[in-house]
């Protein structure tokens, strides 16, 4: 299934079957524990315009120009792009975990350079970088089961984070010469959010594959098997007359 379509069938199974929860003061309607695999978008755009494996440069350039934008949904063409370019972000990162108004992590942090270690006030971010790990692995070992990240901090976060990371673990793995993602989220804000991380998850199943290709030159990217344990939207911010126009 497509990411629209993914989008779309979530919404419509929450709005249809899902109860009213209160999280954080906000009222919520979610359904539990989810699951679905989301295409490669490579194997075909929104509009269909692109047929079979495409580079990852392609893939961005295609996000930047706005060919995965879906109507309904908020985050369109170089704002998409920025999200889900965010991967290459490379800077070395300081955060004050005592300052409230600090956003505490952000995904490309989390993957690639994880604060591990206090540095005064503050806590200093390593430049240690789990997607070559996982890399690495899989370079010398194709079937391993063991290429895995994880962006829930055991050191940190129960201590000092309040708003912890709602992708919590990544897997790639390789059967026969497809890759595929696996990734497990504590909390998914679907109507907000779902399309943006899809097309960012994406991104980094591109670049692995792309720097596994040296070593396995037919090796393709699959796509992403989805699962979450609380999928929902806010209905402060989402009314049902909207969910129902998206899902028509």
């Amino acid at each position: 299934m497509n990411i629209e379509n993914m989008w779309k069938q979530i919404l419509k199974d929450i709005h249809n079957k899902g109860h009213i929860h209160y999280k954080d003061d906000a009222k919520i309607k979610e359904i539990l524990n989810i699951s679905g695999f989301v295409d490669n978008p490579g194997a075909y755009a929104i509009p269909a315009t692109i047929k079979g494996s495409v580079s990852r440069e392609t893939f961005l350039e295609c996000v930047r120009t706005g060919l995965y934008d879906i109507d309904g949904y908020n985050i369109k063409g170089e704002a998409l792009a920025d999200y889900v370019e965010s991967l290459d972000n490379r800077e070395r990162i300081y955060i004050d975990y005592n300052d409230d108004s600090d956003f505490v992590y952000t995904y490309p942090e989390r993957l690639k350079a994880i604060p591990i270690a206090p540095k005064f006030d503050n806590f200093m971010v390593d430049e240690e970088n789990q997607l070559e790990h996982m890399i690495k692995r899989l370079k010398a070992n194709k079937g391993s089961n063991r290429a895995v990240a994880t962006l829930y901090n055991v050191g940190l976060d129960p201590y000092f984070v309040e708003d912890i990371p709602c992708l919590n673990w990544m897997q790639a793995l390789i059967r026969d010469d497809e890759l595929c993602l696996v990734v497990m989220f504590r909390s998914n804000d679907i109507y907000n959010a779902f399309p943006s991380n899809m097309l960012f998850l994406m991104n980094i199943g591109y670049y692995i594959t792309e720097e596994l290709q040296e070593t396995y030159p037919n090796l393709y990217f699959g796509g992403v098997y989805y699962n979450c344990t609380s999928a929902h939207y806010y209905t402060d911010v989402v009314t049902d007359e909207i969910i129902e126009e998206i899902i028509k």
